[in-house]
């Protein structure tokens, strides 16, 4: 039980709802997360957010799409896209890429 950590590395601060599920990708560089709040969120590990030193950076917030809270998310292995599920009892496929040419 020694080897079990003790302290606290990082936290993932943003959603205003319960946290339903964390997944990481597949090479372990980004995180998603969803939650009741009916949003999605995709968040560098690696990088701490400006705004908040105690917490790692939001990469993008994928919202207005669940109308319920969000159950459970999966990556794409080349981490291009990803599919959500939630309580209006449908999956949706998110492309990142397209995602985040229309914000930025």
């Amino acid at each position: 039980m020694s080897d079990l950590p003790t302290v606290l590395h990082t936290s993932l601060i943003g959603h205003s709802g319960a946290v339903n599920s964390v997944k990481w990708t597949l090479d372990g560089a980004y995180c998603l997360s969803c939650s009741q709040d009916k949003t999605i969120r995709l968040w560098n590990p690696l990088r701490e957010s400006v705004n908040d030193t105690k917490g790692v950076l939001n990469i993008m917030t994928f919202s207005n799409v669940h109308t319920k809270p969000v159950y459970d998310i999966s990556a794409f292995k080349d981490n291009s896209k990803f599919w959500s599920g939630g309580g209006e009892g449908k999956l949706f496929l998110w492309n990142v890429e397209i995602c985040r040419s229309e914000i930025g």
